[in-house]
């Protein structure tokens, strides 16, 4: 919809109320954006969000848009100043983790992707996390020595490879197999993770399964957008490292008033691993 939704969860905290609807028609006039997806508090109090598309529909990916503190279009920020200084402290990078396409029958293409659509590093910088949207697991690695970053922990919470789906994956010597997936409180697990958010102590892991209503109806078909999304937890191992999901954690988004809908982002409201905003 391109909607932007503010909550009011201050007044009343166990029972959040629609504070105000920042409309499409005011965000195009202002700024010629749409699809609106990831936000960030900026110390100057004005809030900026990333938008994926343009008011035509094409997918550009390079806007940005600020709100200011009452939620009113400021206008667009379309270039983020950076410095590049070449003659000193020089960045050396080398590939240190990488996911290797699957080979698969019964998909559109013969070798399918993970597809990274997220990842971030605990507050103590032990461990580093990312998601397959499409394979359909969480991994944990930790990064103590970042040149050799370890696998400690991953489980599979959806995706295109789950028991139960059209979709095989074929190893090297010709067997087929898939991946299983747990039944959280009576409820298979839709689409794949796709957004993930960690406590500031490192102990749970969040995970969203929508990526884009879109690409969701593309790549899980029509069912799991007429179901909606859902929030999983994970509970971390932060002494040895090790992913387990949580059998007794499950919000279903689909039954949502004026539902379904497809959450996306997770914030936490004292601060998470992914904003500065509670320093």
């Amino acid at each position: 919809s391109s909607r932007i939704y503010v909550i009011d969860t201050a007044k009343t905290p166990r029972a959040p109320s629609l504070h105000k609807v920042v409309e499409p028609t005011d965000i195009l006039r202002k700024t010629g954006l749409a699809y609106p997806h990831t936000s960030h508090c900026l110390a100057s109090g004005d809030i900026m969000v990333s938008c994926l598309g343009d008011k035509e529909g094409n997918a550009t990916g390079s806007g940005f848009l600020l709100l200011e503190s009452d939620f009113n279009v400021k206008g667009r920020c379309s270039m983020l100043q950076c410095t590049k200084k070449s003659l000193h402290n020089i960045c050396l990078f080398k590939v240190a983790i990488s996911v290797t396409p699957l080979k698969v029958r019964n998909w559109i293409l013969p070798e399918m992707p993970g597809l990274i659509t997220d990842f971030l590093i605990s507050l103590d910088d032990r461990y580093l996390y990312f998601v397959n949207w499409l394979h359909g697991d969480v991994r944990q690695y930790n990064i103590e020595d970042p040149s050799k970053p370890v696998l400690t922990g991953q489980v599979w919470v959806g995706g295109l490879l789950q028991k139960g789906s059209d979709v095989v994956y074929v190893a090297e010597d010709g067997t087929e197999s898939q991946f299983s997936v747990p039944v959280i409180k009576g409820n298979r697990l839709r689409g794949g993770p796709q957004m993930i958010q960690l406590s500031l102590d490192g102990k749970r892991l969040y995970v969203t399964n929508s990526l884009f209503s879109v690409w969701d109806q593309q790549f899980y078909g029509r069912d799991f957008v007429k179901k909606g999304s859902h929030m999983l937890q994970i509970d971390v191992n932060t002494e040895q490292g090790g992913l387990t999901i949580n059998p007794n954690f499950f919000v279903d988004f689909g039954t949502e008033p004026e539902g379904p809908a497809l959450a996306h982002e997770m914030r936490y409201p004292g601060g998470d691993c992914t904003s500065d905003i509670w320093i």
